[in-house]
């Protein structure tokens, strides 16, 4: 294993043998005398790192603060985490938005898709691109520590695919400012960084006889799914609470009723309960999903954006059904979609269920001449 250091010390070599007017080797296109040749100098490893750390700064900052409402609406459709203690509720919240932010797709993209995008065109450095680019195929995973060759560098192995990486700590990323020691695990979102990885903000840091409980639940776990491939796609809730509480915290998203095909599908089933009870109309809950669970049935929509679904069921319920005078706008504004977007998913949605609404409307209107009785 080749350690920070010697790469550092590899790349100044490089550099000793470049003279002051030939192209610097960082790929700027600038002489290198008016590059990495300035004094004091900069090892070209080093700068990538920093200007890769500066990008991951940006897109923290756009991403929680511009899609804060978006983020917690996927996070809440999945988990209840007012259950929690207000810390733990605090660390979900922070590590649930890596993976929102990563791996759930708005539009048929994800958030980190759309900032390298968007932000790709304007760097110049070929060496940081080239590790920027890799960006969007990122996502939380697990990792169990190696070995630690100083506080700033460790290595670590990914526990689902035992592929091993080097990864690069920055002083704010430590735990009681030491680095992690062989057999702690680190739950993690790594993102290259040349030939090493930095982590997306901090780590989940779990230490000595915790990590090895927690280590062996996640590992029970994974196995239970058939060592599936998008296992932390898919329980990645599950896995965060097994790393916070071990087995005090079971009830996850997993425990919820899986009816549908897909897990957008469950996400708009998930999306529609959690206006419901945001909204204190718990009865409405289960017509809602047994009229979602028909429509999939018969359509299997293939979903890119299931807040769009989400509304539509929403506004069908409210309608159709509760009879209450609510908004396309209103509606349309709580999943942060247009209302022409609303409208069109409605109106395919009430098509398609129809006979469904009279048959619910009956069925209802039976029930209040009964109780008027």
């Amino acid at each position: 294993m080749v350690s920070q250091a010697f790469y550092m010390y590899k790349e100044r070599m490089i550099i000793e043998h470049v003279g002051r007017n030939e192209p610097c080797p960082c790929g700027s296109g600038k002489k290198y005398k008016k590059c990495h040749g300035k004094e004091p100098a900069m090892p070209i490893a080093q700068t990538v790192n920093e200007n890769l750390k500066t990008l991951q700064e940006e897109f923290l900052q756009q991403t929680m603060k511009k899609d804060a409402k978006r983020i917690d609406r996927v996070i809440r459709s999945v988990y209840d985490l007012d259950k929690l203690d207000r810390q733990g509720r605090d660390y979900a919240y922070f590590f649930a938005g890596l993976w929102v932010i990563t791996k759930h797709p708005f539009d048929g993209h994800t958030m980190m898709e759309r900032f390298v995008e968007h932000k790709q065109k304007s760097i110049w450095r070929p060496s940081v691109e080239e590790s920027f680019k890799r960006w969007p195929a990122v996502g939380p995973s697990v990792y169990r520590v190696l070995e630690a060759e100083s506080k700033d560098l460790i290595f670590v192995e990914d526990l689902f695919s035992n592929e091993k990486s080097q990864l690069i700590l920055n002083p704010e990323e430590r735990s009681e400012d030491r680095a992690p020691e062989r057999g702690e695990i680190l739950l993690a979102v790594l993102l290259p960084a040349g030939d090493s990885y930095q982590s997306l903000a901090a780590p989940l840091h779990l230490l000595g006889t915790v990590a090895k409980d927690r280590e062996q639940l996640i590992i029970e776990a994974f196995e239970a799914s058939g060592r599936s491939e998008t296992f932390m796609d898919d329980h990645f809730m599950h896995v965060l609470m097994l790393s916070l509480y071990g087995k005090k915290e079971e009830q996850t998203s997993e425990t919820r009723t899986e009816r549908y095909d897909s897990k957008e599908q469950q996400v708009v089933a998930n999306e529609y309960n959690s206006y419901i009870e945001a909204h204190g109309k718990p009865e409405y809950k289960e017509v809602g999903e047994l009229l979602w669970q028909r429509y999939t049935e018969r359509e299997n929509p293939r979903i890119q954006k299931p807040e769009s679904y989400a509304a539509a069921l929403t506004y069908l319920i409210e309608t159709n059904i509760a009879g209450e005078k609510v908004t396309k706008k209103s509606i349309a504004e709580h999943f942060s979609i247009s209302t022409s977007t609303l409208s069109n998913r409605h109106k395919q949605m009430e098509t398609v269920l129809e006979e469904d609404i009279q048959e619910v409307n009956t069925a209802l209107e039976q029930l209040e001449a009964t109780e008027s009785m």
